[in-house]
């Protein structure tokens, strides 16, 4: 990182923290809320011609992955709050390893395929982003958010160069061989992990490392964090913006075809949002950690409200404009989740709080979707739902507003103006 970006005690964490940055990086990429999304779309068609089963019903693991993750995700904090990071990284990406190899020698049975999808989801469910924001957290403080932007691109590396280099390997090699070699690379990655992660600075890095560890540590039990009014508002406005962005990123592309576009068209601008998610999360990472992160996310909420307004405005003419607003509040959601989680609660119970917040999220995030769908069924179009989506985000960044400030060392900001964070010069 530029000493001309990070002043000198973040560019000196960003030095001591880079291999388990790497680590996390590399984890969140090739992690079960990664990986299994964005390639089951490459094994739609192979099965298809395979087995016979419904391009429906093929899709359906992935439901079968998040309502795992969602449900067990407070459960994964538990574990790694008490065992460590390490282990249990190590441990769920080796299973998700050989639950994708054992999803090779998947029979004609769509019940055995979702059997295989349910038992890999629970065994390596703690290779989510529950584990490796905790790594980062442990790890870097002044540059806390940049960090988690940076471990967090992982999802974005892979929704880009996974069905890149899978679907022609697929094609040539067939599905079971695709499943094959994801399992190779997620045990290769496991190793890697493993080699380089650490839950704290080591000893030896006591100084300035133990002062950032400690800045973190300490903090609430989950039981007294979850009866917190600050608690309440951040799983309501995280729901919020799930609910309100997650149904737009898997309908923009239908949305764009009824407004009149091309198929190519629609599939460009499509791309856009995942670029925009990429370059969501460094900029976002980069602003909280010299602004008031509350006050942030009010900004990228209110600009994807603006978004939508727009391209109920004016159609396929502003599309661009909703693409880069709903990719960088998409891209914004885990990496605030994680540091306001730090923030205010600190690091002793930062799992299990972090796993029920993150749970929140997966829930609006996979039953926006449908409430979509259903909203187009039943009014004849997207309008209702875009119309709900942007008072749900309006509503989401009122309540950050409510937020207090940051508390003790780890204060930032004032809590009443986005003003620079203390000790962080613009």
């Amino acid at each position: 990182m530029s000493r001309a970006l990070l002043d000198p005690e973040a560019a000196a964490e960003f030095q001591r923290g880079w291999r388990v940055l790497f680590a996390c990086f590399l984890g969140v990429g090739v992690g079960v809320s990664s990986l299994l999304f964005y390639t089951s779309g490459v094994f739609i068609l192979p099965l298809n011609e395979a087995f016979g089963w419904s391009r429906s019903q093929v899709s359906a693991q992935n439901i079968v992955g998040v309502a795992i993750l969602a449900l067990l995700s407070p459960f994964v904090g538990m574990l790694i709050d008490r065992f460590g990071i390490r282990r249990i990284a190590f441990l769920s990406l080796i299973a998700f390893a050989c639950g994708m190899a054992a999803l090779s020698v998947t029979p004609g049975s769509l019940l055995a395929f979702y059997a295989i999808t349910l038992v890999m989801a629970v065994m390596s469910c703690g290779s989510s982003p529950v584990t490796f924001t905790r790594a980062v957290n442990g790890w870097f403080d002044k540059a806390r958010g940049l960090a988690l932007g940076v471990a967090l691109l992982g999802t974005g590396v892979a929704g880009i160069l996974a069905p890149l280099m899978l679907t022609p390997f697929v094609e040539e090699f067939g599905w079971r061989a695709g499943y094959r070699v994801l399992a190779l690379i997620i045990a290769a990655s496991a190793a890697v992990v493993y080699l380089l992660i650490r839950d704290a600075p080591a000893a030896e890095t006591a100084g300035a490392a133990a002062k950032t560890q400690n800045q973190g540590a300490g903090g609430v039990s989950f039981a007294e964090a979850a009866r917190s009014r600050t608690f309440v508002l951040l799983a309501l406005i995280f729901f919020l913006v799930a609910c309100a962005v997650g149904g737009a990123i898997v309908h923009f592309i239908p949305m764009l075809r009824d407004a009149g576009m091309s198929p190519a068209e629609a599939g460009r601008y499509a791309a856009i949002i995942g670029v925009s998610i990429m370059a969501g999360r460094l900029a976002t990472g980069y602003l909280i950690d010299r602004f008031f992160a509350p006050r942030v996310a009010a900004l990228l909420f209110g600009l994807a409200a603006i978004g939508y307004c727009a391209f109920l405005i004016g159609g396929p003419s502003l599309a661009l404009v909703a693409a880069v607003a709903i990719g960088f509040s998409m891209g914004a959601e885990v990496d605030l989740i994680g540091y306001l989680v730090a923030r205010y609660f600190g690091l002793q119970s930062y799992g299990v709080v972090y796993g029920a917040l993150y749970a929140i999220f997966l829930i609006g995030a996979g039953g926006s979707p449908f409430l979509m769908g259903w909203a187009f069924d039943a009014f004849g179009g997207y309008d209702s739902a875009l119309m709900g989506s942007t008072a749900a985000l309006i509503a989401a960044a009122a309540l950050t507003f409510a937020l207090p400030a940051f508390e003790g060392p780890e204060r930032r900001a004032s809590s009443d103006a986005l003003k620079p964070a203390e000790g962080h010069a613009s």
